[in-house]
């Protein structure tokens, strides 16, 4: 036999793949390649490899496309649930992304409201109950769409896992099975077919060769009493067709899938990805070493999905695959029902279009983007992350140039960045063996002021992950920036006691402190509503940022009278002046989800006061104007004020409606021109006092020395 090329291509890669053996990452070994760990061992639930929502996404449009081609035809009875199969719901990352995508779809259908029934599988029970101790899950649990499935190939039928106690899964409608890549993880034989002879090897024993030489001792002849009939016709395809290749043969699969297809007797679709050949061609191709050094690094050889295929095509089926990227592949195929060859294409026109692999390309591109670049560089971020369908990944290929970039361009789209966020913490499973992405969720969003989202994630993330300083730290900063800076405060000097030594938390304590300080318990007190989650705070350069960003409507400056701010030098240089000013009462409007929303002023004068307010852009028109009004009024009564007066331009129509709401009085007085275009108004805070309103108004402006005269009617006003 001509078998010393072979050997070196065998053996050669021995030393390599020792290195790496230590990766375990899925399990595999029997008399060849076997998935599956010891009786009584329980290991980590096995997760579907690069399956994020882009993945789900398509897979979703397919599986709607498959029952639809099966209510046309009749196939369905509506009375019963429609299955879907998941053969690898690992901690239930697949489960929640595919859940989401498939309600969503689901929902928007036109007279068709199928009744989904999602069968999470796994061998073993403890492995379901890591999947049912999930919090996002718990109400699909509960609802009964999702239902936990007891199935040990090697002992017989599926079985649900019910209130009711266990039931023998019979399908009655058409199913669907997402396999992802648990092929992989099943048992496997690896043959080597060489010059008309088959051999056979153990993959393990192979990565332990430790001389090239060796490795070919290692090959035995396969003998016929080793292989069924009907894996016997399929492997002397190979021996008539190739020279010397390795084989995988995928015996678990094959057993799974003639399982599969004996209990979903109205049909199925099954859907596979996972690493190797689709073609005779790519199989033959294959080298010897690639195959040893994929099982040293995690212990799997790749799925001959070539292979797959045709004993898909012996049981009747009609099947699609395509090689995605590297070496990944995905396999769809529709059997148990006719016209299936006609049917396949429209059923995985989604697959087609290359989305399964997608995710990890535009991961790549993310990390690839230059540096710098402000608004054009944010956009081709958000741009990739939505093409992504805000796959966490993808997102966290980012990495902090992302924060850099929020940071360094204020003028973002807000909004837009928001949504984008929300999605991308929506597609997360928050469990102890996932990514900490709150980490990176929370300081984006308090970039661009999501400041609920920001407390959402961190919260979750530390009942998820435990406590420490910087999130702690991060936390106490959103309570600062809407309206909680009491609760900052304890929380802030928590991450401290926690972490004495971490600077983040150190100088949030010191912010925080160095403004409550600046509070005198009489006029500068936060003034909380009684049912909103509104506060008025003493405004302080703290705010200038925030202040900026909803002040850039020019509309604000215009209909206040107030000066145009441009810069954030600007806004931080006219709150300065502004709260320095004697008798000025000014405040923040904070919203505790939104942060700062607006500002309202009391320009104390003896008895009487001054208010003005002004909303930011982002929140007009949702009646925070007058609550924040009424708010500011209330707290000035109890302050000892009799009266305040207020104006608006008299086509500020809106503003007038809403002091008029709040209890505000129109006067009959005019200014002296030019100042002659707004309506004075006024408000007794403690009933009718008995005085001249317009006495009072002029006496004030006259008492603080400010540039407005009055007339006592409108046509001294006009001349």
């Amino acid at each position: 036999m001509k078998m010393n090329a072979t050997k070196k291509q065998v053996a050669g890669s021995a030393a390599h793949a020792s290195a790496a053996r230590k990766n375990t990452g899925r399990a595999a070994s029997l008399a060849g390649v076997h998935g599956g760990t010891a009786r009584g061992i329980v290991a980590a639930p096995a997760e579907a490899q690069g399956f994020g929502p882009l993945a789900a996404s398509a897979a979703a449009d397919a599986i709607i496309s498959f029952w639809e081609f099966a209510r046309e035809r009749g196939g369905i009875d509506l009375e019963q649930p429609l299955d879907l199969l998941d053969l690898m719901p690992g901690r239930g990352v697949t489960v929640w992304l595919m859940l989401q995508a498939l309600c969503k779809r689901i929902a928007s259908l036109p007279g068709f409201k199928p009744r989904l029934r999602y069968l999470a599988a796994a061998a073993q029970r403890p492995l379901l109950a890591q999947l049912r101790s999930q919090e996002e899950l718990q109400k699909w649990i509960s609802d009964g769409i999702l239902v936990p499935v007891l199935w040990d190939p090697e002992r017989g039928d599926p079985c649900l896992l019910t209130r009711n106690g266990r039931i023998t899964w019979q399908p009655v409608n058409p199913v669907v099975v997402l396999a992802h890549n648990r092929w992989s993880t099943l048992a496997q034989r690896l043959f080597a077919v060489h010059y008309g002879a088959l051999l056979e090897a153990d993959a393990e024993q192979l990565t332990r060769a430790p001389q090239p030489e060796s490795g070919g001792k290692l090959w035995r002849p396969a003998t016929e009493h080793q292989l069924s009939a009907s894996l016997g016709e399929l492997i002397n395809v190979y021996l008539s067709q190739f020279n010397s290749a390795p084989v995988p043969v995928p015996v678990g699969a094959l057993a799974m899938i003639d399982r599969i297809a004996a209990l979903a007797r109205r049909g199925y679709l099954v859907m596979a990805t996972a690493p190797g050949p689709t073609t005779e061609r790519k199989l033959r191709l294959s080298q010897f070493g690639a195959v040893v050094n994929d099982f040293a690094r995690d212990r799997t050889v790749p799925v001959n999905f070539h292979l797959l295929s045709q004993r898909y095509r012996d049981l009747g089926a009609a099947v699609w695959q395509r090689d995605l990227y590297g070496d990944l592949a995905v396999q769809a195929a529709l059997g148990g029902m006719a016209d299936a060859a006609d049917a396949l294409p429209r059923i995985v026109g989604s697959l087609a279009k290359g989305s399964l692999g997608g995710a990890a390309a535009l991961a790549d591109a993310m990390r690839a983007l230059p540096a710098g670049g402000g608004i054009a560089r944010l956009n081709t971020m958000l741009a990739l992350l939505r093409q992504s369908e805000h796959d966490p990944e993808v997102f966290c290929a980012a990495g902090d140039t992302l924060l850099d970039a929020l940071h360094a361009t204020p003028d973002c789209n807000r909004e837009a960045w928001s949504e984008a966020l929300e999605q991308v913490w929506l597609n997360h499973l928050a469990a102890p063996e996932a990514a900490a992405l709150h980490r990176q969720v929370a300081p984006a969003a308090m970039q661009v002021g999501d400041w609920a989202l920001a407390r959402r994630t961190l919260r979750r993330g530390m009942a998820i992950h435990g406590e420490n300083a910087n999130d702690l730290a991060h936390l106490a900063w959103v309570e600062a920036r809407t309206g909680g800076i009491v609760d900052a405060e304890r929380i802030a000097r928590r991450a401290l006691a926690l972490e004495p030594e971490s600077r983040m938390a150190r100088e949030v304590v010191t912010r925080i402190g160095a403004r409550l300080a600046a509070r005198d318990g009489q006029w500068d007190v936060a003034i909380r509503h009684r049912s909103l989650p509104l506060v008025l705070e003493p405004l302080d350069v703290s705010h200038a940022e925030a202040l900026l960003h909803q002040y850039r409507d020019p509309q604000i400056a215009v209909m206040t009278g107030l000066q145009p701010l441009a810069t954030l030098e600007d806004a931080r240089k006219w709150i300065g002046e502004h709260v320095d000013e004697p008798g000025r009462r000014a405040y923040a409007v904070m919203h505790a989800d939104h942060g700062f929303i607006g500002y309202v002023c009391l320009s104390v004068s003896d008895l009487q006061s001054y208010f003005c307010f002004w909303i930011g852009v982002d929140f007009q028109g949702r009646r925070f104007a007058g609550e924040a009004a009424r708010m500011a009024c209330g707290f000035a009564r109890e302050r000892g004020i009799l009266t305040i007066f207020t104006s608006a331009y008299d086509d500020n129509a809106r503003s007038i409606r809403a002091l008029e709401r709040i209890g505000f009085i129109p006067l009959t007085v005019r200014a002296v021109p030019p100042e002659n275009d707004r309506l004075f108004l006024y408000m007794r805070t403690g009933g009718d006092a008995g005085g001249d309103p317009v006495a009072e108004l002029i006496d004030y402006y006259e008492r603080e020395k400010l540039p407005i005269s009055f007339v006592h009617s409108e046509k001294q006003a006009l001349d």
